[in-house]
């Protein structure tokens, strides 16, 4: 009561079916039609690849008299068969059915009756290794946007590859696969009133995303108002500058940094104080800056000023009456850092005079008397 034929190929269009029992010669021609559609090379489907779990929605493009709006039609993968639906664009949508291994499956699609709807053309179906976020650095960021993030995790691959940040998707530029493990994401700007989203990675184009829900922060960056001193030494390590700004966190990644490159760890005060080393630098001015994870760093007008080392010292007069009581005025010393802590003297030989600041950063020591006359040394 059934038997299996193969269907010979030929043009598109209806023809009848007939069985014969003796080789062709008698057949005995029935009402049942077959029906040749036009199968053309331009079939196509999107994605072209998923996950195994399956689920994913894939769409089929192709010309047949059979793919028509609201028409049921069969996608198969592999062996499996999913029922589909073709929309208003006259594609076929259908979602592909999970599996357990790795690798490519063919993929056709069948009309009722098992007839094929496109003809001898087959296409391919990628199912791929899970893929999974398990870390994001740093985990905050501005407002704004703009800052690189590095989301740590496995499968990933340069192809389709697009990092989402809530409901915002970054794709093109904004993506690179450094392995398959790492992807850099320039983070998006903050477009609600969510400040807390989840970082997800999609390898086809953004028709499947992880949803391992690891977080990233919107949060404002931290703003420099002002530098306590606001000038050094060139040449000189070790100065401690006072920053006073905004937003400062107590985080490991706290830092400074001055000019575009030199970064130096920022002692926590408060929200708007914070402690950082000055490097050392030639003369000029560079702009500081703070992070409060070491990667995204504030814009910044505040600067600070690196200047010319004072070498020469000079005293006035450098002669006086052994009788002593001379004011002697000694200039050379540099007051970008303020005055020295505590009394200040100058020193004649070996008798010490305390010494008074003038109005124009000068020192002004009395000379000491002496019994013999000649020449001494002075230090201040």
């Amino acid at each position: 009561s059934m038997v299996t034929c193969v269907a010979p190929s030929r043009g598109s269009g209806t023809v009848s079916v007939a069985v014969s029992n003796n080789g062709g010669v008698d057949a005995y021609l029935g009402q049942p039609m077959y029906q040749y559609s036009s199968a053309g090379s331009g079939w196509s489907l999107s994605p072209s690849k998923g996950p195994r779990s399956g689920g994913t929605e894939v769409t089929i493009k192709g010309s047949s008299d059979l793919m028509r709006q609201g028409q049921e039609l069969v996608c198969v993968f592999g062996t499996a068969q999913r029922q589909g639906l073709v929309n208003e664009d006259g594609d076929l949508v259908c979602s592909s059915p999970a599996t357990s291994a790795v690798g490519g499956v063919s993929v056709t699609v069948l009309a009722t009756g098992g007839r094929e709807v496109m003809g001898l053309v087959s296409l391919e179906f990628e199912y791929h290794a899970t893929t999974r976020v398990t870390g994001v650095y740093p985990s905050a960021g501005s407002p704004t946007g703009g800052g690189v993030v590095s989301v740590r995790g496995e499968g990933f691959e340069a192809d389709g590859l697009q990092c989402r940040f809530g409901k915002e998707t970054v794709s093109g530029q904004g993506v690179k696969m450094l392995s398959s493990s790492l992807v850099a994401c320039v983070a998006p700007g903050q477009t609600s009133d969510d400040r807390i989203v989840a970082v997800e990675v999609s390898i086809n184009d953004g028709s499947d995303f992880t949803s391992d829900g690891r977080e990233y922060v919107f949060e404002p960056s931290a703003t420099v108002a002002a530098l306590r001193p606001s000038q050094a030494l060139s040449g000189v390590a070790g100065v401690v500058v006072t920053v006073l700004g905004e937003n400062f966190e107590a985080t490991g990644g706290l830092s400074c940094r001055f000019g575009l490159n030199e970064t130096m760890a920022a002692r926590y005060l408060s929200s708007t104080k914070l402690a950082c080393v000055v490097p050392s630098r030639a003369v000029g001015t560079v702009a500081v800056s703070v992070s409060n994870d070491g990667v995204d760093f504030g814009t910044s007008l505040v600067r600070f000023a690196y200047t010319v080392a004072q070498t020469t010292w000079v005293i006035s007069p450098s002669v006086g009456p052994a009788k002593g009581g001379t004011l002697v005025t000694v200039t050379g010393l540099d007051q970008s850092e303020g005055s020295p802590d505590g009394e200040l003297f100058c020193v004649f030989g070996t008798e010490r005079m305390a010494a008074t600041l003038g109005t124009s950063g000068e020192y002004v020591c009395q000379a000491p008397g002496r019994q013999a006359t000649g020449t001494v040394s002075m230090t201040l």
